[in-house]
């Protein structure tokens, strides 16, 4: 009769340090994946009022590619970071007249007025003479961005177009609807 000298071992996928062992290192690839992709910023002012509030702390997307009426971080050329609004891309052209902003775009032959419902009406005075602007063609590979604070914003009105290559990130849809969230934890 034969004895067995050593004692069954279990599966490894039973074993609870290599569990822990496994759920950590899934943990840390999240975290770099997401760190690739995704920064975090805080804003600072109130050129986006009523949309976002100074000290609002949102995440953007590193990678993706802005569309009209995305909100972006974009990098001024003294490299200070600023939040606006994509109101224009490369070929379209823009002008506002006593608060309302028109856009051909570059498929079109005619000016249409934007609905805006992000701008309140008391951020937006028709007397402000920052409020009406000539037209402006944004060249390809450009933006034209306002803040949604139309009276207290510098924006492509005050520093003109901005190169695509000045664009740090876009705001992520996710982060808007959850930033009060975010800002709470945020430390």
């Amino acid at each position: 009769m034969a004895i067995a000298l050593y004692k069954k071992q279990k599966p490894l996928y039973k074993d609870p340090l290599v569990i822990i062992i496994i759920v950590l290192a899934f943990l840390l690839v999240c975290r770099i994946l997401f760190a690739v992709n995704y920064r975090g910023v805080v804003v600072d002012g109130r050129s986006m009022q009523p949309t976002l509030e100074d000290g609002d702390y949102l995440y953007i997307s590193l990678n993706a590619e802005p569309d009209y009426g995305d909100i972006v971080v974009l990098e001024k050329d003294n490299g200070d970071k600023i939040i606006k609004r994509v109101i224009a891309m490369g070929g379209d052209s823009v002008y506002m007249q006593n608060g309302t902003v028109y856009v051909m775009y570059s498929d079109s032959t005619e000016y249409v007025a934007l609905t805006e419902d992000y701008v309140a009406e008391e951020n937006n005075s028709p007397y402000n003479a920052d409020n009406t602007l000539s037209t402006v063609y944004v060249p390809e590979g450009y933006l034209f961005v306002l803040g949604d604070n139309r009276d207290n914003s510098n924006d492509s009105r005050f520093y003109g177009c901005f190169k695509l290559s000045a664009l740090t990130g876009v705001v992520t849809d996710w982060s808007l609807k959850y930033k009060s969230f975010f800002t709470a934890i945020h430390f």
